[in-house]
């Protein structure tokens, strides 16, 4: 990827937004979505010809867990143990993306009932001590 070394704040920004964007595996319809912008105001931010507002940049906090620092100079002030959890997918998947994406597009009410199906999921799963399933054994006994 070419990056862009211009002394243009907006420039720099709008390359790491790309830079994470394509990171995730987004596409800007999706990024944008997670933002609530739309793909061309998106391609404008990453190109630097729009500014990025402070609104901009709260919700490339809030929502993607961007630091400031990361945005505004290049470095990131997470802890490598964070990113480590944060960034792995099991088996290649992108969980976190496509449950964030399906959750954009519900309602209030919906997102409600999906929050608690989850939370009733990981404290069933993580509670102490489930019974294994039985061993199914063949016909022959082995």
């Amino acid at each position: 990827m070419n990056v862009n070394l211009s002394n243009d704040p907006a420039k720099r920004i709008g390359n790491r937004i790309r830079a994470e964007r394509l990171r995730r595996h987004l596409t800007q319809e999706e990024f944008g979505r997670l933002l609530g912008i739309s793909p061309s105001y998106l391609g404008a931010l990453e190109r630097g010809s729009r500014p990025v507002s402070r609104k901009i940049m709260g919700l490339l906090h809030e929502r993607l867990d961007l630091s400031y620092d990361y945005l505004m100079e290049g470095k990131n002030t997470y802890p490598e143990a964070f990113q480590s959890h944060t960034l792995r997918e099991p088996g290649g998947y992108h969980l976190r993306r496509d449950l964030s994406l399906m959750l954009s597009s519900c309602s209030p009410e919906e997102a409600k009932e999906c929050y608690d199906l989850v939370h009733t999921y990981l404290s069933y799963a993580r509670s102490s001590a489930r019974p294994e399933s039985p061993s199914i054994q063949s016909e022959t006994g082995t």
